[in-house]
């Protein structure tokens, strides 16, 4: 073991546990230990290039530091105002592969509608993808509310028609 590398290692042994309440005299219980660690991976990083004048404000200095960035870090994120995602909120089924079908199927799905009339593939696509109500549709496309409902049965007849799925 080097000299240097010793030096270090009793510089870990007189600033552990001051470092750690320095972080609990803060507030910070569960990521104190963390912190301590964080501040001699900072030291380890100078050691060779510090001069030792004052090595207790230089130590605290960057545990100041490392404080300011941590409450940051917490502020800007907000901490403990979100919610733990829980593994069974994640689909099985969303995998690259699966959002690659999903966009296929979508493809051939528009292409299908597009040989419909205007009106018809215009009053399906406002109803299904816009969520716009079918009297809206009627308003905007000029037409009565009974045809755009009859637009959209033909565009789902077409599309169970030559996609083989109902979509309804």
């Amino acid at each position: 073991m080097t000299t240097q590398t010793q030096s270090f290692d009793a510089l870990v042994t007189r600033y552990r546990a001051p470092l750690r309440g320095y972080f609990r005299r803060q507030g910070i219980t569960d990521d104190a230990e963390d912190l301590v660690q964080e501040v001699f991976i900072r030291l380890a990083q100078a050691y060779a290039r510090m001069h030792w004048d004052n090595p207790d404000g230089y130590v605290f200095t960057i545990a100041g530091n490392i404080l300011t960035d941590h409450r940051r870090k917490g502020t800007t994120r907000r901490a403990g105002q979100h919610d733990e995602l829980s593994d069974d909120l994640a689909s099985p089924g969303e995998t690259p592969e699966h959002s690659l079908l999903n966009r296929d199927r979508l493809r051939q799905v528009v292409a299908s509608l597009k040989t419909l009339h205007p009106n018809c593939y215009n009053s399906f696509i406002l109803h299904r993808f816009e969520n716009m109500p079918q009297s809206e549709i009627a308003r905007r496309l000029g037409l009565s509310v009974s045809t755009i409902e009859k637009h959209i049965m033909t565009a789902l007849h077409h599309l169970n028609a030559t996609l083989g799925k109902e979509l309804a």
